[in-house]
């Protein structure tokens, strides 16, 4: 007997709830709540915009990691909605939208067709209306993470269909795009491989003589062209494709203390509502789970094949060399969506007839988790929104618009590691990128440079350098020199200005506002800001490095992720300036204003 005794849903309920997902996103981006300014994000708009200016440095090196096809992607994506609708903040979120309903798009089509149109109805509500992290981080656009399940779900809807029906036998282009859709995947994210894996398995174990059919070549040539990005990637980098942060693809290591943090990490924050998430998520995954698997005369396989899925992939996880650092455990929730799988299954647990009985019991409590996942997913959907900004939609949009989609820094960090060789010779095909405003390109190159500098080298030698790439550029290369400074004195900002007098007097007011650039680092916080500034009210630089701290703090709170309290308010970040010591508000203020105008489009 089949597993699913409904008939799939129209077209029209699946466009329904996809404009019920798109308003809720769209939502959140007016009131500025949705996950914005995350660094990653924009170093990749950054590399869409290389794509856009014609940089001249070969096109596989401008990949943020050779190891994330889908990053590269991504990047294109952002090019293209750069196009569109400029290279703004809000190119991002488009891209993020997109993504996020290609996912949706492949829930729905397996859910639908396998379980029937009330288990689809029942993961869609719970996919649009999930976790707090889950809903705002679902639109994060940096393809390697939640992404990447627009090609993977589909992948085991078609593996499904193919083990279920022993006529199916879709037509030869249909096998050519499933073969494309797995070898782009691998390249993708490494992490299909567990997906590619597991279907193989069922495969080798269910239909080996299908393995031996004409219908397997066009798979074969599809999975060909679908990986050979990967391909061109490797043959000009080698190993470096395994280059995982650093380490090789085999060798992080994974640990207790590690999972537990991933656990206690994917609903963040300590409050009642997470509180009852932890419990919530978990009891009603483990039910839906446990119904799927003692239905009473079903065809159980597409239950086992899921359930089986989602097992596999936390276990590689917890064992393998998936774990990462602390701070990305929030995507390793997302990265292979087990979530997303996992309560698809309890919607598939469904509502239909031929129940035993004794299993009753555990029905009743599946509904009851699914009402109340639901329940919470509404109440954080409330509590996001609230929390932005939304008294303020028309100035929201505006900031949108308005500044830039990228983030030179970040790209060149890692584009720097790519270059043949970082002389100043080699960094003069930066200078191609299109700026009105040349001052934020200029700095960030400088940055860069002064960063992989030998630490016995002084400012003036580097400014040399700096000369090479541009001699006519140093009054703007030099708002980027701190990290020659930071190294002489690591986390020591008095003593980074007190070393300024053995320079000549022209340099010492411009390295000043260098140092109040970068100061301590980008992970400062208001209550980090504001002791430093105290700390700093004697130096006989004050005005420079007043400017500098200024543009440095916009940089932080109001543009980038780090302050969300402060995040695209330059009302609030006005306000807080005004707490700092009266001598250094004006110059603070002034500096903020520079940044401002400098990451303006």
């Amino acid at each position: 007997m089949d597993f699913n005794n409904e008939q799939p849903s129209d077209g029209k309920a699946f466009w329904l709830w996809s404009a019920l997902l798109l308003t809720v996103k769209a939502i959140f981006v007016i009131v500025l709540a949705d996950i914005f300014f995350y660094g990653e994000e924009l170093s990749k708009g950054s590399v869409g915009k290389a794509m856009i200016d014609g940089i001249p440095v070969d096109f596989h090196r401008l990949a943020y990691h050779y190891y994330e096809g889908g990053g590269f992607f991504i990047s294109g994506l952002k090019a293209l909605a750069f196009q569109i609708v400029g290279e703004n903040f809000l190119a991002h979120r488009l891209v993020g939208m997109l993504t996020c309903w290609a996912v949706f798009w492949g829930l729905w089509r397996l859910v639908d067709f396998h379980f029937g149109r009330r288990a689809a109805h029942l993961a869609a509500a719970v996919f649009i209306f999930g976790p707090s992290g889950f809903q705002r981080y679902s639109t994060l656009s940096l393809g390697i993470h939640f992404e990447v399940m627009a090609l993977g779900l589909p992948l085991l809807d078609e593996g499904l269909r193919l083990l279920r029906f022993r006529t199916w036998n879709p037509s030869p282009l249909r096998r050519f795009l499933v073969g494309l859709a797995a070898g782009f995947a691998l390249f993708f994210s490494y992490q299909t491989a567990l997906i590619l894996a597991w279907l193989g398995l069922w495969v080798l174990a269910v239909r080996w003589r299908w393995l031996f059919s004409k219908a397997v070549w066009m798979l074969l040539l599809g999975a060909l062209v679908g990986i050979s990005p990967m391909f061109y990637i490797a043959w000009h980098v080698g190993g470096d494709l395994l280059n995982v942060h650093g380490d090789g693809l085999m060798e992080v290591q994974s640990n207790a203390e590690k999972i537990r943090g991933y656990f206690e990490s994917v609903f963040v924050g300590l409050t009642p509502t997470t509180l009852a998430a932890r419990v919530i998520y978990p009891v009603a995954a483990i039910l839906g789970a446990l119904i799927l698997l003692t239905r009473r005369n079903q065809n159980q396989w597409p239950a086992i094949f899921l359930v089986g899925y989602v097992g596999l992939w936390l276990g590689t996880w917890a064992t393998g060399p998936f774990v990462a650092d602390s701070h990305e455990h929030f995507f390793a929730w997302l990265r292979m969506a087990p979530i997303t799988l996992v309560l698809m299954a309890i919607g598939a647990a469904g509502l239909d007839r031929g129940w035993n009985a004794r299993v009753l019991l555990i029905k009743a409590l599946s509904r009851t988790t699914l009402m109340a996942v639901l329940l919470l997913g509404l109440f954080e959907t409330g509590v996001i929104i609230q929390k932005g900004q939304w008294q303020t939609p028309s100035a929201n949009w505006t900031q949108l618009t308005q500044y830039k989609g990228y983030n030179y820094r970040g790209h060149f960090r890692m584009l720097f590691a790519h270059l043949p060789d970082q002389q100043p010779e080699t960094l003069k095909a930066l200078l191609h990128y299109k700026e009105d405003d040349t001052s934020i390109l200029y700095a960030d190159i400088a940055h860069g440079y002064a960063a992989m500098c030998d630490p016995s080298m002084d400012a003036m030698a580097v400014l040399e350098g700096l000369k090479r790439i541009d001699p006519d550029g140093l009054d703007q290369f030099v708002l980027g020199m701190g990290p020659v400074f930071a190294k002489a004195h690591p986390e020591d900002v008095q003593a980074m200005l007190a070393g300024l007098e053995q320079y000549p007097e022209q340099w010492r007011a411009p390295f000043a506002e260098s140092i109040g650039y970068l100061g301590t680092g980008w992970a400062a916080d208001k209550e980090s800001f504001l002791a430093e500034a105290k700390s700093c009210v004697d130096t006989p630089h004050l005005e420079a490095y007043s400017r500098g701290m200024g543009a440095r703090i916009v940089r932080i709170l109001e543009l980038f992720p780090f302050g969300r309290e402060l995040v695209m308010r330059p009302d609030r970040v006005t306000e807080y300036i005004h707490t700092f010591p009266p001598q250094m508000v004006e110059w603070v203020l002034e500096g903020a204003t520079q940044e401002r105008e400098r990451n303006r489009l």
